[in-house]
């Protein structure tokens, strides 16, 4: 008997995409799967759009679910992850895209390496809001070497970035739940489950294209609002780890902090003045006391690049 395996499709207003990720869940090779649909209070018609698909596809066991109100992606992951009962389980954004055979080239990874994996991950195709192809790597967008990428024990690697790209798992479900799911205190659904489950396990890794990950205005990581949230959050992740890992290692992460310190500074978010403080305190630099001082009197990031930009127009002219 094949492993049952789970797949959560949280959505929140993907109707003129939803049904494509369910026509590439449907054509999965891999027959033996469970699917949930989580709406988290969507107000175009991915309702109506879904129910309609379902209607249209009863051969595959699909559960709908819809919250009364918007929680956020990770209440609406946790949601169908605490119904799942595959042995593995699988998430796709509702504007993703996932390749027919990525379940069974997975499963047949996990169950051959056995519980001391708790995923597998991999590389995906990058396509634009139409469905064109942007680049056939998605790890190579971000100057990885895609033959090259860090499996085993990989929490340092993890913890300078997250180079997993949410479609491209396949998580084993005991794994996921012995160290708790997803973290709905986070809005930010992935990273930290990743960073506490390399924190326990190993994690495989294929370098080949399993799914395709679509970048589009209205995804919500296109925003700069939640472009900014998600630079905080990722940072309180980080420090949960920062007394485990080695002096040298600490290190790289105070280089990661006083970067993202700056950038949320720069795009006036509204814990900027705690990371500057916070990074001043954990390694004082006279660039941090410098940023942390401008904050402090109230000058915003632009008025300090436009007082540096006169200077050097100035020192120009000499």
């Amino acid at each position: 008997m094949l492993p049952l395996v789970s797949i959560g499709i949280p959505n929140y207003n993907g109707s003129n995409y939803i049904v494509q990720t369910l026509e590439s869940v449907k054509a999965q090779t891999y027959k033996n799967i469970e699917v949930f649909v989580v709406d988290d209070a969507s107000t175009d018609d991915s309702v109506k759009v879904v129910n309609e698909w379902i209607r249209n596809n009863t051969e595959l066991n699909v559960t709908f679910l819809i919250h009364d109100n918007n929680k956020g992606p990770c209440e609406a992951c946790n949601t169908f992850f605490n119904l799942c009962n595959g042995e593995f389980f699988q998430y796709v954004g509702s504007d993703d895209i996932l390749n027919p055979d990525k379940i069974s080239k997975q499963v047949d990874i996990l169950t051959n390496l056995g519980r001391e994996y708790a995923l597998v991950y991999s590389d995906t195709n990058l396509i634009d809001a139409d469905g064109v192809l942007l680049n056939t790597s998605y790890l190579e967008s971000l100057k990885y070497n895609k033959w090259l990428m860090p499996q085993g024990s990989i929490l340092e690697e993890l913890l300078l970035f997250n180079f997993i790209q949410s479609c491209s798992p396949l998580v084993r479900t005991e794994a996921a739940k012995t160290v708790g799911g997803f973290n709905t205190y986070f809005w930010v659904e992935d990273y930290d489950l990743w960073l506490r489950l390399s924190n326990k396990y190993k994690v495989a890794y294929i370098p080949k294209t399993t799914a395709s990950y679509r970048k589009h205005l209205n995804s919500l990581t296109s925003r700069k609002s939640t472009w900014a949230k998600t630079i905080d959050e990722a940072l309180h992740m980080r420090l949960q780890y920062f007394d485990k890992v080695s002096p040298e290692f600490q290190q790289k992460l105070i280089k990661v902090l006083r970067h993202d310190a700056a950038a949320l500074y720069a795009l006036d978010y509204t814990t900027a003045g705690y990371w500057l403080k916070r990074s001043f305190r954990i390694s004082p630099t006279i660039k941090g006391a410098a940023l942390l001082g401008l904050f402090k009197l109230g000058f915003s990031f632009s008025q300090v690049s436009n007082f540096k930009n006169k200077i050097k127009t100035f020192y120009k002219l000499f």
